[in-house]
C-alpha cells in the first residue's frame, strides 16, 4: 500500500449556500449554512484514503470547538491524525464559502493563528519514515519547505499544488523564495490556471505554452498538471501534452474537485501504477463524483469512478 503524508491547508469550513454571489454593493439571500471540515491538504487526502491509501495529515489546530471537530472529522474519514498538533488557546483556520445552485462559490479565508505558527521543529525526526509521498499546498509555509527538503533527500515523490497565486500566499507566510524552492523539488506540479499562468510569469493566457513553460522551468520528472475547471486539465511531460475532458454530469458544488482530482491522480498513478494519461482520466472522474456532491469533502470508491469514466483523454 502506497502511504502519502499531507501538509498544508486544514480547516472547518464554514458553507453558505446563496441564489446568487453579490455584486459590488449587492445583497444575496443565504439559503442554507453548514459547517464542514475541509482544507485543500486534508480533502486530498480524505480522497486519497477513500480509494485506500494510507494517509497521514501534518498540520495545527487551535483548542477551540473547531479544532476537535476538525481532527475527529479526520478519523471518520480514514486519515491517520498522529501528526496534528494543538496550540493552547489557538485560534483553528477556518474559511466561509458562498456557494451558488449553479455550483460557483467564492471563498473566505480566517487563518487563524495556529497554521502560520507551525515550525518543523515541533515534528518527530522519524515523521518520513515509510512515507512514499508528500503532497503539500504550500500553507504552514515553514514545516511544508522543511518537509519538502527532507522527502527530497529520502527520494520520496513530492507533489506540489499550488491552490492558490504565487502572488497570494506571502499573505499566509509563503514567500516567492520558498515557493520556488518547493517546486523545483517536486516530482509533480499542479495548479489552476490562474496560478500556473503566474508561476510562467506569461501575459496572456494559454494553457499549453503556460504548462510547458513551467516544465521548463522546473522539469519534475513526472509533468505538469494544469486543471482547467469545466474544460478538464492538461499535462505536459517533457514530450507530449495529453488533454483530459471534465465529465458532463449534474453540477451541485465545485467546492473541493480540484482536491478530489488530485486524491484520484496519486490513487491511480502511484498505488496503482496506471499510465498518466489513464490517470488523469480517473482524477477527472473523481472529480466529477465530488462535484455531484454538496459541500468541500467527498470520499469517492473505487467501483463509483468506474462507474463513470469514459475515455475522454486525446493527446494535443
Amino acid at each position: 500500500m502506497t502511504t502519502i503524508l499531507s501538509s498544508g491547508s486544514i480547516a472547518m469550513d464554514v458553507v453558505l449556500n446563496s441564489s446568487d454571489l453579490p455584486i459590488n454593493d449587492g445583497f444575496a439571500l443565504i439559503n442554507k449554512e453548514e459547517l464542514f471540515p475541509g482544507g485543500s491538504s486534508a480533502n486530498v487526502c480524505v480522497s486519497a484514503a477513500g480509494f485506500g491509501m494510507d494517509t497521514y495529515q501534518v498540520g495545527k489546530v487551535g483548542t477551540d470547538e473547531i479544532g476537535d471537530l476538525f481532527k475527529s472529522s479526520l478519523v471518520e474519514d480514514g486519515v491517520n491524525k498522529k501528526y496534528i498538533y494543538t496550540k493552547e488557546g489557538g485560534i483553528t483556520t477556518h474559511t466561509y464559502i458562498v456557494t451558488t445552485p449553479d455550483g460557483r462559490h467564492t471563498i473566505f479565508a480566517n487563518m487563524g493563528d495556529c497554521l502560520p505558527s507551525f515550525e518543523p521543529s515541533e515534528l518527530p525526526d522519524n515523521i518520513l519514515d515509510g512515507i512514499d509521498i508528500y503532497f503539500t499546498d504550500m500553507f504552514s509555509p515553514k514545516v511544508s519547505l522543511f518537509l519538502a527538503r527532507e522527502a527530497h533527500k529520502r527520494n520520496c515523490k513530492i507533489v506540489m499544488n499550488m491552490q492558490a497565486v504565487p502572488s497570494f500566499m506571502p499573505l499566509c507566510g509563503a514567500s516567492e523564495e520558498m515557493i520556488h524552492e518547493v517546486l523545483s523539488l517536486s516530482s509533480m506540479i499542479i495548479g489552476g490556471k490562474d496560478a500556473i499562468l503566474e508561476i510562467a510569469r506569461s501575459c496572456e493566457f494559454d494553457s499549453i505554452d503556460a504548462v510547458k513553460t513551467v516544465y521548463e522551468m522546473y522539469k519534475p520528472d513526472d509533468g505538469v498538471i494544469c486543471t482547467l475547471g469545466s474544460e478538464g486539465a492538461i499535462w505536459f511531460g517533457g514530450q507530449s501534452f495529453i488533454k483530459v475532458d471534465s465529465y458532463d454530469v449534474n453540477v451541485v458544488d465545485t467546492t473541493g474537485a480540484g482536491d478530489c482530482f488530485i486524491g484520484g491522480l496519486l490513487y491511480s498513478l502511484y498505488d496503482k501504477g496506471n499510465s498518466i494519461s489513464d490517470s488523469l482520466n480517473f482524477a477527472s472522474a473523481s472529480a466529477a463524483i465530488k462535484c455531484m456532491k454538496y459541500g468541500p469533502r467527498s470520499i469517492a470508491s473505487y467501483d463509483e469512478v468506474m462507474a463513470i469514466e469514459g475515455s475522454l483523454n486525446r493527446s494535443l
